[in-house]
């Protein structure tokens, strides 16, 4: 290419008008004229700055709205003939009423004319930027976070950034996968107003594309402007970002600053209708989460000006099994005190987004912004007073952390919903309450792990209580498999008919419930309760008028909720029983005494398997049985007061105590596990031995005959096991005694003491 001649580089510099070259090199286009200094390489150098000036001031320009760029134009050149000037000069364009032909030009042509104009400073420029920077058709998504009063604490600022650091440092990280995406390059400083927080961000980010040329692949990069408003007074924050990823980490951001819960709002249908009235509605997205035939659309996207009163749009609402997950609204909007106007609103339900299809300044944005957060926050609080479990599904609890540790979605849908049933149980004061958005039946299905074995549960006019046993077997643990009743241990299916045959063990009567449905009984396990208690307090962490007491226990019956509080210190040593409270320490026992105990303690069966009743224990002369029977120890320890094994018909053996100056029942159930990698054997949830036990104490654990639960066992406990036990004897209002191996060594110690044992110890 030939290069220029002298004249025409300065031609081409002069070309750009005063206003930039005042503004680059303090210079005009006279000056330059008359001027003879400048070299070639210099008018070069000139060229390429002034290109690079005028493409950043279009660049920022272009993102203003048309209607303000006309108007700063037609307010600022004052004159006509000036404007006709600049209008001939930018555009070629010679017009006798220019004022007229201003409104007719496209946004390139007024930037023109604008970057010409002396009268319109360069700050001008830069001010429309930075008040049209974010209002691009900008979104909004919305987060709720507990207020920490009027003032943010002093150390946000420091603490914001310091975060931001960390967020930058980590997707530096080399070690990373994924190296694709952005990092945050400035956070300008925070801003108060009269109504919110701001502070405002740029990022860049990268985008891959493959170059024409050669089809390798290449990247650029770009900025994104983002902010953030806290408000204080509602407890509700907005990020504005236009990736998600950058929308996550600013709410990671905000959650270490403030130290605060920082949870997603979802959009709700009964939310949005709160919002922007179905009157206003002109466009909506539907999904079908499950069709009803094969000629039902998934998705339905629908637009008219008139949407609501269409009977297509209506019937489609009506169904149960479509959702309005997005739509557009054409509303009046204010800020609390004065209109701002009548705008389009688009509102995506499920990822909590508001977006706003017009180009406004900042100050309106902002203006309208605390509107909807103040309007948003009444209704919430409104939803929350009348349904706290509508309240608990639009804070989003499907998607915090806590959800995201039950990895099978089924079971993590109907764990949330039975959650949100006790938060509502729990804010509301009630001692029950119907199931909401889910059943009995659902729970047992979806729930497994979460609850113990369903069971089925009759009471009689007469007063008297009791399981319904399996009909084949005698078993009372039950199993769901689809939406029926299975008996866990031989498949029977239970039917209405069996339950309502079934007779009331004191009178006979019988059709004591109608249905499979009003029978069961579902008891949450401690799994279940790790999980709630977790729930609840990241839900009090956003809701403080929620007060939880995890010594309270819930429970599903006739498909109600139902909530009552027992202590949490049940466990009690059973040294503390007036029987055993002289047994000798177990540091005190000889070695070799010691020795043949845990030997025959090895041995050992958890009860005598010539066991029918507790005369027949107490009489026992076989040497082998009462040498290897762990109850014997208590026999012969406890031995007069002992209860006829037919006058309480519970566990394996019970007696009478003295505990803290209270008469007390004993009922004692004996279970060893397998020995295996441990010398004693282990008892867990899981096992066989481990819920063959939980079910005989859940058998027993309604009767008024006794108060304190006896487990007698050679074996080790897991911790999940202890901690299920002690939640069936809380359930039943009793208290729970564990004869683990070192009492039980101590037991035996006071028996050869006693000389209960007549014969040696079988080795």
């Amino acid at each position: 290419m030939e290069k220029l001649r002298k004249s025409d580089l300065l031609e081409q510099v002069c070309s750009f008008g005063d206003k930039l070259l005042k503004q680059l090199f303090n210079t005009t286009r006279a000056e330059l004229k008359k001027g003879t200094g400048f070299t070639r390489r210099q008018l070069e150098e000139m060229l390429v700055l002034l290109e690079e000036k005028k493409q950043e001031y279009q660049d920022k320009l272009s993102l203003i709205p048309m209607v303000q760029l006309c108007k700063l134009v037609d307010e600022t050149v004052k004159s006509d003939a000036k404007l006709g000037m600049y209008m001939e000069e930018a555009l070629g364009l010679k017009k006798a009423k220019p004022r007229t032909m201003l409104r007719r030009l496209v946004k390139d042509q007024l930037i023109e004319i604008i970057l010409l104009a002396d009268e319109i400073p360069a700050s001008y420029t830069e001010d429309l930027f930075d008040e049209y920077k974010f209002s691009n058709r900008p979104s909004f998504r919305v987060f709720k976070f507990s207020s920490p009063g009027k003032e943010l604490p002093a150390d946000f600022a420091k603490n914001f950034r310091a975060a931001c650091q960390a967020v930058n440092k980590k997707k530096n990280d080399v070690h990373r996968i994924h190296t694709k995406g952005y990092k945050f390059i400035s956070i300008e400083n925070l801003k108060e107003y009269p109504e919110i927080h701001e502070i405002r961000m740029t990022y860049q980010y990268r985008i891959d594309y493959i170059e024409p040329e050669n089809g390798d692949a290449a990247s650029v990069y770009g900025l994104a402007y983002s902010f953030l408003w806290l408000d204080l007074e509602s407890g509700m924050s907005v990020i504005n970002a236009k990736h998600e990823a950058a929308i996550r980490d600013m709410q990671q951001m905000l959650r270490e600053a403030m130290e605060q819960v920082v949870q997603d709002i979802r959009f709700t249908e009964g939310l949005i209708e709160r919002i922007a009235k179905m009157d206003y509605i002109r466009r909506a997205n539907l999904v079908s989460s499950n069709p009803t035939s094969a000629h039902d659309p998934v998705y339905v996207s629908m637009s008219h000006p008139g949407l609501v009163h269409l009977p297509q749009f209506n019937e489609l609402l009506q169904r149960a099994n479509y959702e309005l997950v997005s739509g557009y609204y054409k509303i009046p909007l204010g800020d609390g005190e004065t209109s701002v106007g009548e705008y389009g609103l688009g509102v995506s339900a499920r990822k909590g987004k508001l977006w706003f299809p017009n180009h406004l300044s900042n100050k309106l944005i902002r203006r309208w912004g605390v509107g909807i957060l103040r309007r948003l926050s009444d209704e919430l609080n409104q939803i929350r007073d009348r349904n706290f479990a509508a309240f608990a599904e639009i804070v989003n609890l499907d998607t915090n952390p806590i959800s995201a540790t039950i990895h099978m979605e089924t079971r993590r849908e109907i764990m949330n919903k039975f959650v949100k049933n006790a938060f509502n149980l729990v804010f509301q004061n009630q001692q029950q309450g119907y199931l909401r958005e889910t059943n009995s039946m659902e729970l047992i299905g979806k729930g497994k792990g979460f609850f113990f074995p369903p069971r089925l549960y009759a009471t009689c006019d007469c007063g008297r209580s009791d399981f319904i046993p399996c009909p084949r077997c005698g078993n009372t643990d039950y199993k769901a498999k689809g939406g029926v009743i299975y008996c866990l241990n031989c498949d029977q299916p239970m039917a209405d008919q069996i339950i309502q045959e079934y007779p009331c063990q004191s009178c006979g009567k019988t059709s004591l419930v109608g249905s499979v449905n009003e029978a069961l009984l579902l008891y949450p396990n401690e799994k279940s309760y790790d999980y709630l208690w977790k729930q609840f307090e990241h839900m009090q962490s956003l809701e403080h008028g929620l007060g939880y007491d995890q010594s309270e226990l819930f429970w599903v019956y006739k498909n109600q909720l139902w909530r009552k509080s027992v202590p949490l210190e049940i466990e009690v040593d059973p040294t503390a029983l007036n029987h055993f409270r002289n047994l000798t320490p177990y540091d005190e026992i000889d070695k070799k005494e010691l020795d043949e105990t845990l030997h025959f303690l090895k041995v050992a069966r958890g009860k005598c398997p010539f066991y029918e009743t507790v005369d027949d224990c107490i009489g026992c002369q076989r040497t082998l049985t009462r040498q290897n029977c762990l109850q014997r120890l208590l026999v012969d320890t406890a031995h007069p007061h002992l209860y006829n094994h037919n006058e309480l018909g519970l566990g394996d053996l019970a007696f009478k105590a003295v505990l803290a100056r209270e008469d007390v029942t004993v009922v004692c159930y004996g279970r060893n596990g397998r020995r295996g990698r441990r010398e004693f054997g282990l008892l867990t949830t899981r096992s066989t031995e481990g819920s063959k036990l939980l079910s005989l104490m859940l058998d027993d654990h309604k009767s008024d005959a006794f108060e304190v639960f006896g487990v007698v066992t050679r074996t080790d406990l897991s911790d999940e096991l202890v901690e299920n036990l002690k939640l069936v004897a809380r359930y039943g209002n009793k208290r729970l005694a564990i004869f683990d191996r070192e009492i039980l060594v101590r037991l035996r110690h006071e028996c050869l003491l006693q000389e209960a044992f007549q014969e040696p110890v079988a080795k």
